[in-house]
């Protein structure tokens, strides 16, 4: 038998009845219910809270004075104790686990607090587990914001938190998109003319093995008088602080390489960048860098050039 039922005395069994039944203890006192979306999702699916509020009143009205003070004191317990750290790390492993898309946490566990492991697993918590049936479920979040410059690429990285773009006439910012308003922090600003020229790709490669979330990231700008001959590639470590609020980024190496064909894809790992790149008559070039040892006068890398086939006459 529950822990509640017990502080009831036997007259009053539909009360007992009720809070046996319920899915959630920590749900049972409207007062202490969290004003937020599992809050209001855990009002849906409680039986005790089902049923009409002046039904309850008339039962509490009845209770003695010592049973009501029990009530009171048992639900402020098991409240404190569903806030506790223990139960909130519990949540977060919960949530990893039914997660599809496995989203890592952006630093180590014991970096975050209590309040802020809760708001990770309830997000992920809510969009996987089964919705009731009489509680419609909430359209995607959706935020619009107009930073300072105009921005040429952006990628979302895992999480759906932050968002890192490359702006025109240089300069990269990382933009909060879990802030009340949408902040920007430029990580990194322009120093000569060049930095300053059109950006034509940004791509990222996670580090799962850092403490916090760091990702490798690059970026190719070309000079819109040279007709693409003239591509400089910069390559930089990007690392969120320990409290989870700010990035810092660190060129790690940059290089000029020849743009005779458009580039059309990349990728990027710890160690090799490959880009391909497409010009006229249908050929491609493939070139694989190793982007740590290159220089701008010694290439480690290797390149294939192919020529497409026509597509098929359906």
């Amino acid at each position: 038998m529950g822990v509640l039922p017990l502080i009831l005395s036997a007259p009053w069994k539909i009360m007992s009845n009720a809070l046996f039944r319920i899915s959630s203890v920590a749900g049972a006192l409207l007062r202490y219910a969290p004003k937020s979306l599992y809050g209001r999702i855990l009002r849906k699916k409680t039986y005790l809270l089902s049923l009409p509020l002046e039904l309850l009143e008339e039962v509490v009205k009845n209770l003695d004075w010592l049973e009501l003070l029990r009530i009171r004191m048992t639900c402020k317990a098991l409240h404190h104790i569903s806030k506790t750290r223990g139960v909130r790390v519990q949540l977060v492993k919960r949530a990893q686990a039914c997660d599809p898309y496995h989203t890592p946490l952006d630093r180590a566990i014991e970096r975050y607090t209590a309040d802020e492991l809760e708001d990770w697993a309830m997000r992920r918590l809510t969009q996987f587990e089964k919705w009731p049936p009489n509680c419609s479920q909430m359209s995607p979040r959706q935020r619009s914001f107009y930073p300072n410059r105009k921005a040429e690429h952006s990628i979302l990285l895992p999480g759906g938190r932050w968002l890192v773009s490359t702006l025109a006439f240089g300069g990269l910012v990382v933009t909060d998109l879990d802030a009340p308003e949408p902040s920007h922090q430029s990580i990194w600003e322009p120093r000569e003319d060049d930095d300053k020229w059109p950006a034509m790709s940004l791509v990222y490669h996670i580090d799962e093995e850092a403490p916090e979330l760091t990702f490798n990231l690059v970026l190719d700008r070309c000079d819109p008088a040279s007709d693409l001959d003239d591509v400089k590639v910069y390559f930089w470590r990007v690392s969120l602080s320990e409290d989870g609020t700010k990035f810092t980024a660190q060129m790690v190496n940059s290089f000029w390489t020849s743009g005779e064909y458009l580039w059309v894809d990349a990728a990027l790992t710890n160690e090799y960048f490959v880009h391909i790149s497409g010009g006229g008559g249908g050929h491609h070039c493939v070139e694989l860098f190793h982007w740590r040892e290159t220089t701008s006068d010694t290439y480690y890398k290797s390149s294939l050039r192919v020529k497409s086939t026509s597509p098929p006459v359906c």
